[in-house]
C-alpha cells in the first residue's frame, strides 16, 4: 500500500479483495496520493476499522464504483454516502458472507436518491435490509433518475414488498435490468407498473425454499405484455403462476411469432405446459437458453437445461415429436 501512494499516482481502479492487513492510514494515503483513482473494492477482504469512512471523506468526492462487503462499519457508510460524500457514484455494490447473514442493512433510500443522483447500479446482494424513515411526498424528491440496473436478489427470505420496491424504483425511467429473485412479497401488479418502458432483463426466480411461501397464480401475462418489445432475458424459476396464466404469458410474449428478442427464458419449476412451451420455442428465434428443469408439464427426457441455438432448436424438434406421439397422431 505504501508503495502504491508513492509510485502509483495515476491509479484509477484498487480492488483489496481478501487483504486482510490493511490499515486505515495505508488507504487513506492512497486516497490522498491517487487523485485520479475512481473505483475501490473491497468485498471479501478485512479492512481496519473506520478505513472506508476516512477513505470517502479524502477521496469520496470522485469516486465512481464502490464494491463492499457487509460489515459492522457498512451502515455508517452508507449513511456518509447519503450525506452527500460520493455524488459521482454510479456503481454502488453490497454483498454479504455467510457468517454475517442474520443483521440488517439500513437503507436511506430517499437521502441515496438526492445524494447520489448520477447512480445507475445497485446491487444488494444476499443483504437483508430495511428501508429507513417514512416516504412522503414532502420528502421525497427526486429518484435515481439514471438507475439502470437493480438487483437486491436473495438465497433467503427476503421482507422487500411492493412499497419497497416502488421507493427504490421511483423515477427510474432507464432502468435495464431488473433482479428481484427471492423478493416472493413483491406483487406482478407492483412490477408491471414501474416506470421502466424499456425493461431488458426480468429475474423474479425463487431459489430459496418456497414451501411456506404465498405466491401469486396469476399475473405472467402483466409482465410480458408490458414488456414483450423489449425482454431480453425473463426468469420465472418456481413462481406458481397457473397453467392457463403461464400460457397466456408465453403467447403474449410470442407476439404472434415474431418476438427476435427474447434470448434467454427460465421456466424450470413453473407449470408451463409443453404447449406453450413449443409455441415460444417456435416463435422466438433468438432463444439461446431455455431451462425447463422439474417443469412437471414437460415430458420426460426434455426437463433440462438447453443452452446454444441448435440445443434449443433440437429440443423444439423432439418437444413436436413427442407431443404428436402423445397424441396419438
Amino acid at each position: 500500500m505504501q508503495s502504491l501512494s508513492s509510485f502509483c499516482p495515476l491509479l484509477t481502479s484498487l480492488t483489496l479483495s481478501h487483504c486482510s492487513k490493511v490499515t486505515a492510514d495505508a488507504l487513506v494515503s492512497v486516497g490522498e496520493c491517487c487523485p485520479q483513482l475512481t473505483t475501490l473494492n473491497l468485498q471479501d477482504s478485512q479492512v481496519c476499522g473506520n478505513a472506508v469512512s476516512l477513505f470517502l471523506r479524502v477521496r469520496g468526492a470522485s469516486l465512481r464504483c464502490l464494491y463492499l462487503s457487509y460489515s459492522s462499519q457498512t451502515n455508517n457508510i452508507i449513511n456518509l454516502l447519503a450525506g452527500g460524500s460520493c455524488p459521482e457514484l454510479r456503481v454502488l455494490e453490497v454483498n454479504i458472507s455467510i457468517k454475517e447473514r442474520g443483521t440488517k442493512m439500513h437503507l436511506p433510500v430517499e437521502g441515496l436518491q438526492a445524494a447520489c443522483p448520477k447512480l445507475e447500479v445497485l446491487r444488494l446482494l444476499n443483504v437483508d435490509f430495511s428501508l429507513t424513515s417514512k416516504f412522503s411526498s414532502s420528502t421525497g424528491g427526486l429518484g435515481f433518475r439514471c438507475l439502470q440496473e437493480l438487483c437486491i436478489a436473495t438465497s433467503t427470505d427476503s421482507d422487500v414488498d411492493d412499497s419497497n420496491c416502488k421507493r427504490l424504483l421511483r423515477d427510474c425511467t432507464q432502468l435495464k435490468i431488473l433482479d428481484l429473485r427471492g423478493c416472493y412479497m413483491v406483487t406482478p401488479e407492483c412490477i408491471s407498473v414501474l416506470p421502466c418502458p424499456d425493461l431488458e432483463c426480468l429475474y423474479l426466480g425463487i431459489h430459496c425454499s418456497s414451501v411456506w411461501v404465498t405466491l401469486p397464480s396469476d399475473g405472467c401475462g402483466l409482465l410480458t405484455r408490458r414488456w414483450q418489445h423489449s425482454l431480453q432475458e425473463l426468469d420465472l424459476t418456481a413462481q406458481r403462476y397457473s397453467e392457463s396464466d403461464m400460457s397466456q404469458g408465453l403467447e403474449i410474449l410470442s407476439r404472434n411469432g415474431t418476438n427476435d428478442t427474447l434470448q434467454s427464458l427460465n421456466l424450470s419449476g413453473t407449470k408451463v405446459t409443453a404447449a406453450a412451451v413449443r409455441h415460444i420455442l417456435s416463435s422466438c428465434p433468438a432463444l439461446t437458453h431455455v431451462d425447463l428443469t422439474s417443469c412437471r408439464n414437460i415430458p420426460r427426457g426434455l426437463k433440462c437445461v438447453y443452452r446454444g441455438l441448435e440445443d434449443v432448436r433440437q429440443c423444439l424438434k423432439t418437444l413436436c415429436t413427442k407431443m404428436q406421439e402423445m397424441s396419438g397422431e
